[in-house]
C-alpha cells in the first residue's frame, strides 16, 4: 500500500497536500461481492484515512448471473467497509464471447452516462484523483476518463491485464479484423491516463512500444 501510494503522488496534480487524507474516486468494473483484490484496497485505503468513492457494475463474477439482491435496480448505492460504493446497470456475463462482450460494453454505457449525469462533487466535497484498477477489459476505465476530463482531475490507472495482448487469448490474434480497432482503443485508453502502474516489468516494454505511452508515465507496483 506504501507503494501505491507514492505511485500515486508521481501522478497528483499540483496544489494539494501530499500529506493530507485522499479524496479518491475508484472506478472498477468489478468490485465487492465479487472477490478481487481491488476490495481488499479500498479497504486498506480507507484504513489510512482516504475518503473512498467507488463507482462499478453489478456483482456477477462466480455465478455468472446477477444475484436476486442487485436486481431491478436494486442496492445501487451501498457502503462497504467505509467507501460509498455506486453501482450501474450491467448486463451479466453469462457464458460465451458475446454475452462477455456486452458485459463489457454495458459498463463502458452505464458508467459514462453516469460520469455525465451524477454530480460526484456532492460526495464529500468530491474528489483528489481518480484511481482505475485495470483488469480486463481496459474499456472499464472509459467513465474514469469521462470523469477526469469533467472534473479536471489526476486518472491513476493500475495495470493488472495488459491490452491488446489480453485479447489473444480470447483466439482474437494480429490475423483478426477486430484487433487493430482493439489496438486502436487500447492506444487512446491508456495514453489518457496521467499516470499508470503496472503489475509486471515487462509490461513496461509493452506499453511503450505497442501502445506508445512514455515511460515517464509508468511505474512499477507488483501485487
Amino acid at each position: 500500500m506504501d507503494s501505491m501510494n507514492r505511485s500515486m503522488e508521481e501522478g497528483h496534480q499540483e496544489g494539494v497536500d501530499r500529506r493530507s487524507p485522499l479524496r479518491i474516486l475508484v472506478v472498477t468494473q468489478c468490485f465487492y461481492p465479487d472477490i478481487y483484490a481491488v476490495n481488499d484496497i479500498v479497504e486498506e485505503m480507507v484504513k489510512r484515512g482516504h475518503k473512498v468513492t467507488v463507482l462499478t457494475g453489478l456483482p456477477d463474477y462466480t455465478t455468472s448471473k446477477i444475484p436476486p439482491e442487485y436486481r431491478h435496480g436494486k442496492r445501487r448505492h451501498e457502503h462497504y467497509k467505509g467507501a460509498d460504493v455506486y453501482r450501474v446497470q450491467t448486463i451479466a456475463r453469462h457464458h460465451g464471447p458475446l454475452w462477455r462482450s456486452l458485459n463489457y460494453l454495458s459498463f463502458v454505457v452505464s458508467g459514462s452516462l453516469r460520469a455525465w449525469t451524477q454530480d460526484f462533487t456532492k460526495t464529500d466535497a468530491g474528489f483528489d484523483v481518480i484511481y482505475v484498477w485495470e483488469v480486463s477489459p481496459v474499456t472499464m476505465a472509459v467513465p474514469a476518463i469521462r470523469l477526469a476530463k469533467r472534473y479536471r482531475k489526476p486518472l491513476f490507472l493500475y495495470c493488472m491485464d495488459i491490452w491488446p495482448e489480453c485479447v489473444k487469448a480470447m483466439g482474437i490474434t494480429e490475423s483478426n479484423p477486430a484487433f487493430p480497432l482493439i489496438h486502436a482503443w487500447s492506444r487512446l485508453i491508456y495514453n489518457a491516463c496521467d499516470h499508470i502502474a503496472v503489475s509486471s516489468k515487462p509490461f513496461f516494454t509493452y506499453l511503450e512500444k505497442m501502445n506508445r505511452v512514455p515511460l515517464s508515465r509508468l511505474s512499477y507496483l507488483p501485487q
